[in-house]
């Protein structure tokens, strides 16, 4: 009596191993995608509810609130720009300012992603943050900046007008706004 015994060819195995690594490429990819969508969107959100408070602020004040800060906290050293400092709470925008027109944690833009603006170390910004009478932004009034990861489009802001926005030589975007 002759039993036989049948396996995979080495040409098989090969076939199956190379399937599974092309689905392994596309997963990690689209799960990437989602994790910067996911970012753009918690800055893009942060930014929506400061500039209603910044409204606010401006209802009762008949200006902008005179301040140059960070949108939110936990940003790498407390700065989101290296440039004039730009800190967390910067002029009391937080605590002081805008306090009265918040209810519960002020919200926070992503601060997971550094972009190196210009490419030479120049400047760096974080997420996103608000500035007072800024030529760039809004000479007026108040403005705000923030960082889309990945070049994504800048979204739109209700409340806002959009200016000017540029890739950065690191592929991330700077969107700038003015608050009306």
């Amino acid at each position: 009596m002759r039993i036989s015994v049948r396996g995979f060819t080495i040409v098989e195995l090969l076939i199956v191993i190379v399937v599974i690594a092309i689905l392994a490429a596309i997963s990690i990819v689209a799960y990437n995608g989602i994790q910067t969508r996911t970012k753009n969107t918690q800055t893009t959100s942060a930014v929506e509810k400061y500039v209603k408070l910044v409204q606010l602020y401006k209802v009762d004040n008949g200006t902008h609130p005179d301040a140059t800060a960070c949108i939110g906290t936990g940003y790498p050293g407390g700065k989101c720009r290296t440039e004039n400092p730009y800190v967390e709470n910067g002029n009391n925008l937080n605590s002081v300012l805008l306090a009265p027109y918040n209810r519960g944690a002020f919200p926070s833009a992503d601060t997971t992603v550094t972009a190196n603006y210009y490419g030479d170390g120049s400047l760096y910004i974080t997420g996103a943050f608000y500035t007072f009478q800024n030529p760039s932004y809004n000479s007026n009034g108040g403005g705000i900046g923030l960082i889309m990861i990945g070049g994504q489009p800048c979204p739109a802001i209700g409340g806002t007008t959009m200016g000017a926005n540029n890739v950065g030589a690191d592929g991330h975007r700077l969107c700038r706004y003015a608050i009306n």
